[in-house]
Order: structure tokens, then C-alpha cells, then sequence
């Protein structure tokens, strides 16, 4: 039987015409012609064709330009079987259907999830959406506890829950080791470090972009402060460069040397860290204590 399945659906018309609505919210074009024969046009098409994959352990539904409804992708999704380890939807019309379906459909062995839209715009919440956003993001949360990576880069803001019970929501995913937040959300510093505490086994986390840039646009050593924190609890940020893909242990290394030629050839010094500084080249000495010796050349 079938073990992984990835649809992509693309307008193949011009862009600039926008967005295609179709009858019962289904797709004009596949990109393999077998796929569009079972497929149709129609969302009831694409929750037949999902119940026919039982065991199904990855799938994969990507849609641009084309509008297809969010209670179509949900109705396929609680169609996916137990059996899935793999989940990734990116749908023009994401809504907070397809967040919910995402818990409800029995996915206990889910490992990876990614949810969003291929063109995410920093909209506001909407008031009248946060007790439903808020009972989704609930839903696939408690109906998700084996997830251990979670991508929610490009979910819209609009659906998402406040920011409290936004951070209370993902702690309870205690398995969970990566995570990339929406990438337009208004999430602060102190929702960012509460995930993290309250998540021992996290390794890597993608701040939002506003947050990512407000840090940026603090002093010098209010940037190393906030990293410290992270490289502390031992964990990686590629926006921050921190853990894996920090290159303080390489500066620190190159100052070191430029001091050495400058003092013709004594002895490297030792240069006190407030920081666990994470190697990143040659010359760098890696410690995960609350000091850094770095010396050779």
C-alpha cells in the first residue's frame, strides 16, 4: 500500500489574473496527470483520495494560486489514518478548520507538522476568529503529542491564538525538539524564553521576524545578552546565530590571534565569556560553561 503521497496544484494561467475559485473550492491543474485523474475538481475529490491511503506515513499537499476550501483540506486530512509521521499543508486558504483537523484526525504518531500558506502577509488577528483560532490551536496541540518539529513559519497571524495561550498551548508538546513560529507574529522575548523553559527536550527555535529584528536593533550588548540566554539553555536560532550557526567562537578565535601578532608571539590571553560560546571554525575552543579560552592559530 501507499506510504507517502505529496500533491502540488499550481494555476499554470497567468498570475497576474490572481487567485482561481473553482466549484466546490476544488483545482484546475496537477502536476502528475495520474493524480488529476483521481483527483477531479472537487474537495470531496480530495478527501476520497486521501480515505484511500489508510497507511499512509507522509503527506503532502502544497497549493498556489488556486483556491481550494479550507473544509476540503480538513475533511482529506481526518482522512489520513493513524499511521502518519509526516504532515505538511500549504494552501492559499488556510483557516483555522484545517489547524483543528490536524488534531481530531488520530495522528498520534505524527513526528513532523508544517502548516501555512505560500504567501504569508503580516495581517492582524481578528477578534471574532480568537476563540475559534484559539480552540484549533488547543485541538492539534493535545491531539499531537508526538510531535517532535513543528514549522509554522508562514501561518497567517489571523488565526493564530493570543500570545499567552499561544505559548501555553505549544509547551504542552513535550517531545517537541524544533520549532519555527509565525514568522509575521507578534510574539515577544519573554513569550519566545517561556517555550523554551518549559520545553527541556527543544534544541532549535526560529523567533518571528519582528522580534528577530527588534533584537537586532538593540545595542551590541543587549544582543549578546539575549544569545547568551539561548546558547545557555542550549539551543540553536539561525536568525540569531546562536548554538550551530553562531560564529562568536570564530570572532573570538581571530581577536585572539590579532593579539598575539601584535604582541609578537607571547602567549595567547584568555579571554572571559559571559556567554557559552558554540565552536564555529577553526582557532575556536568550544565550551559549554560560562567561559572560552581561545588560542591557536
Amino acid at each position: 500500500s501507499l506510504s507517502s503521497l505529496s500533491i502540488s496544484i499550481k494555476k499554470q494561467s497567468n498570475p497576474s489574473t490572481g487567485p482561481l475559485d473553482l466549484p466546490g473550492g476544488g483545482v484546475d491543474t496537477l502536476s502528475a496527470p495520474p493524480v488529476q485523474a483521481a483527483l477531479g475538481s472537487s474537495d470531496a475529490s480530495l478527501a476520497a483520495l486521501t480515505s484511500l491511503c489508510p497507511k499512509l506515513k507522509s503527506f503532502s499537499l502544497r497549493v498556489e494560486d488556486v483556491r481550494v476550501s479550507d473544509s476540503g483540506v480538513s475533511q482529506a486530512i481526518k482522512g489520513l489514518g493513524s499511521h502518519l509521521a509526516r504532515l505538511s499543508i500549504d494552501t492559499q486558504t488556510i483557516e483555522a478548520e484545517t489547524v483543528m483537523a490536524v488534531g481530531i484526525a488520530g495522528c498520534h504518531q505524527l513526528k513532523y507538522l508544517k502548516l501555512g500558506t505560500p504567501n504569508p502577509m503580516p495581517h492582524q488577528p481578528q477578534d471574532g476568529k480568537q476563540i475559534q483560532s484559539q480552540t484549533a490551536f488547543k485541538t492539534l496541540c493535545l491531539g499531537c503529542p508526538a510531535l517532535t518539529e513543528m514549522d509554522l513559519s508562514s501561518l497567517p497571524t489571523s488565526i493564530l491564538p493570543r500570545e499567552e495561550e499561544m505559548c501555553r498551548l505549544i509547551s504542552k508538546l513535550h517531545s517537541l525538539r524544533k520549532i519555527l513560529l509565525p514568522r509575521h507574529s507578534p510574539l515577544s522575548l519573554m513569550g519566545v524564553i517561556s517555550i523554551i523553559k518549559n520545553l527541556p527536550s527543544l534544541r532549535f527555535i526560529e523567533p518571528p521576524l519582528p522580534l528577530v529584528d527588534a533584537i537586532k536593533g538593540q545595542p551590541y550588548s543587549s544582543q549578546q545578552e539575549v544569545k547568551a540566554t539561548l546558547e545557555r539553555l542550549g539551543i540553536s536560532s539561525e536568525s540569531l546565530h546562536t548554538g550551530e550557526y553562531s560564529t562568536t567562537g570564530l570572532e573570538e578565535a581571530r581577536r585572539v590571534n590579532e593579539q598575539m601578532a601584535k604582541s609578537n608571539g607571547q602567549r595567547p590571553m584568555l579571554l572571559g565569556a559571559r556567554d557559552s560560546v558554540m565552536a564555529a571554525g577553526a582557532g575556536a575552543i568550544y565550551s559549554r560553561d560560562s567561559e572560552l579560552a581561545c588560542a591557536v592559530q
